[in-house]
């Protein structure tokens, strides 16, 4: 039996809490990620890794529309692990919308490692106020 002087090694909750997200007036819910699966936390990880590997190819030369698919591909699904929301919803996101819903739930965890950098969210953001056709938003 553990004494009161003594630091616990581990403090786990079994809550899973879930943080409110604004989406036309409309709140939705954004999972902590002690909500996912293993798998899906695995799956989440694996995405932003293959979006990170995309955008490391195309920061180089100009994007292509297959590439530039596969990065809204990615990012939808990302956003469909963490976010409960009607299909609608998910469809009227643009990719910078899906990139803050990514950004929110990387920050939910302070102590992991980042599934997706922050940079790549700043030079989206610059290519569409440049206006950049390669950057439009499905």
């Amino acid at each position: 039996m553990a004494t009161t002087t003594q630091v616990p090694i581990l403090d786990l909750d079994t809550l899973n809490q879930v943080h409110p997200v604004r989406i036309n007036g409309q709140l939705y819910d954004l999972l902590a990620p002690g909500a996912l699966s293993i798998f899906d936390l695995h799956r989440f990880g694996q995405l932003g890794q293959q979006m990170a590997q995309l955008q490391d190819i195309t920061a180089a030369t100009p994007i292509s529309d297959d590439q530039a698919q596969a990065i809204t591909d990615a990012l939808d699904k990302m956003v469909r692990l963490v976010l409960h929301a009607p299909d609608a919803i998910h469809k009227l996101l643009s990719d910078a919308q899906r990139f803050q819903v990514v950004q929110a739930f990387n920050g939910l965890t302070p102590s992991a490692p980042s599934s997706v950098s922050a940079a790549p969210a700043a030079a989206a953001t610059t290519d569409a106020a440049q206006g950049d056709p390669s950057s439009s938003q499905k």
